[in-house]
């Protein structure tokens, strides 16, 4: 769905050249969960923009469901750290704000914008403006507005990395709930091992800036997964110890 060939991303600044993105190659299949970590400040919400066509390569091509991709891509949806709801739009409006700029008819655009609301949790507070909502209700809304139209692929930059534990893992049970109901292909940034393994297909780690890839683990935990039950099972804790040996040397270079 998804393809990254040889790209790098470089940035000008005024006193030097910072190479964010280096020579990056990978495939991600149509429908699966990928989440990438690494350090910090490597590299990876640059790759992300370059997906969603924020940031054009400075070389190599990236591909969208075998077709070179250049400029803003309309078909994937991106969910950013922040919510960014408009404080003057209620909960419902928020989410409903797609379906208005396509100009669908107002009853469909209730119909769905009723429909993602529940499915998140959120169908009786649809009045209420983001400041009268807590911060797990403005995630979920934001996951909500990013669904609603059904885009095929959606780019997810630490969405849930503010969060308490508590609310950490009922936003991803949440998340995979609507995954596996639409499907999308997915990926996914955090900093948080335990959450990659929980959520993904794929794992895919980087190197220190500028972000290369190290290593791609594939994750072969069943599915449909329950991030309640298996965040703290040791299948997932030895998991995460092999991506921490992958990462260790890693990190320690972001700290001298």
């Amino acid at each position: 769905m998804l393809n990254f060939n040889d790209v790098s991303v470089e940035f000008e600044t005024t006193q030097s050249k910072i190479v964010a993105v280096d020579h990056v190659t990978l495939d991600i299949q149509k429908q699966n969960f990928v989440c990438f970590v690494g350090p910090s400040g490597c590299g990876k919400t640059t790759l992300l923009n370059a997906a969603a066509g924020l940031v054009m390569p400075s070389t190599g091509t990236i591909r969208y469901d075998g077709q070179l991709r250049k400029g803003f891509n309309k078909d994937i949806g991106y969910v950013t750290q922040t919510e960014t709801l408009f404080p003057w739009r209620t909960a419902a409006e928020n989410v409903g704000l797609a379906l208005e700029l396509q100009n669908l008819p107002r009853s469909e655009i209730n119909e769905r914008v009723d429909r993602y609301m529940s499915l998140v949790g959120l169908r009786n507070f649809q009045d209420h403006y983001p400041r009268q909502l807590s911060g797990g209700m403005r995630r979920r809304a934001a996951l909500a507005r990013t669904w609603i139209y059904e885009p095929e692929t959606v780019l997810m930059d630490e969405p849930f990395g503010a969060l308490d534990e508590q609310l950490k893992l009922s936003m991803q049970k949440q998340l995979l709930d609507l995954w596996e109901r639409n499907r999308s292909t997915i990926v996914f940034v955090t900093h948080d091992l335990a959450e990659a393994v929980t959520l993904a297909d794929q794992v895919v780690v980087f190197t220190s800036r500028p972000a290369r890839i190290k290593a791609v683990k594939t994750i072969d935990l069943p599915r449909p997964r329950d991030p309640y039950r298996i965040h703290f099972s040791k299948e997932v804790q030895s998991i995460c110890a092999e991506l921490w040996e992958l990462l260790e040397d890693e990190l320690r270079e972001t700290v001298q």
